[in-house]
């Protein structure tokens, strides 16, 4: 009986418990039978969890970025991207290195130059993830990841050297241009 239960079902096993519940309360006392329910029960739930992965990744088509992207114009291009063909390159030369992940044994990596794509369409249009993702042919979830890869990459890469706020002097000048400018602002409204 015992290699019996051993070799079916979790849940096979609970309902056969159930069924021969009075054979089974004979033999345990009150409180034993209702541990050993909620240990089969836990059992049945742990096993139906731990089921095996059937597939790895959805099948996705990619034509917006393989075909489509390439035979953009600069109008269409930056229509998409809100930058031009030039500075996604140059953009891609100088983080394109830091996008670069490892090639994994059971999956194939996601491209610098598709990584920034995914990352700069994200911030040029208001698509949610699960739009992008079908454009370029990833899970969502990857969307989410790489988005906030490219911006911390760009930020970290490029922010210092082209972005420059002012200080001292400087500031205190931005400081005053921008208060006489709201001033006539307000005038304006009133």
């Amino acid at each position: 009986m015992i290699i019996l239960i051993k070799n079916m079902h979790p849940l096979a096993v609970y309902s056969f418990m159930k069924r021969h519940k009075s054979t089974v309360s004979r033999k345990y006392k009150r409180s034993k039978h209702r541990s050993f329910d909620i240990l089969l029960l836990l059992r049945c739930l742990n096993s139906i969890t731990r089921q095996e992965r059937s597939i790895w990744k959805h099948p996705r088509s990619s034509t917006f970025f393989e075909h489509d992207m390439p035979l953009f114009n600069e109008d269409l291009f930056r229509q998409n991207f809100r930058i031009t063909r030039d500075l996604f390159n140059w953009i891609l030369e100088q983080i394109g290195n830091a996008l670069q992940k490892e090639e994994l044994s059971m999956q194939t990596t996601i491209s610098p130059a598709k990584r920034l794509a995914i990352g700069l369409y994200a911030l040029a249009t208001t698509a949610e993830y699960r739009t992008i993702a079908n454009l370029f042919g990833v899970s969502w979830s990857s969307v989410c990841v790489i988005f906030k890869e490219v911006i911390d990459t760009i930020v970290s890469r490029l922010c210092d050297r082209y972005i420059k706020l002012p200080v001292g002097k400087e500031l205190s000048d931005c400081y005053l241009l921008l208060e006489h400018r709201f001033d006539e602002w307000i005038d304006v409204d009133s």
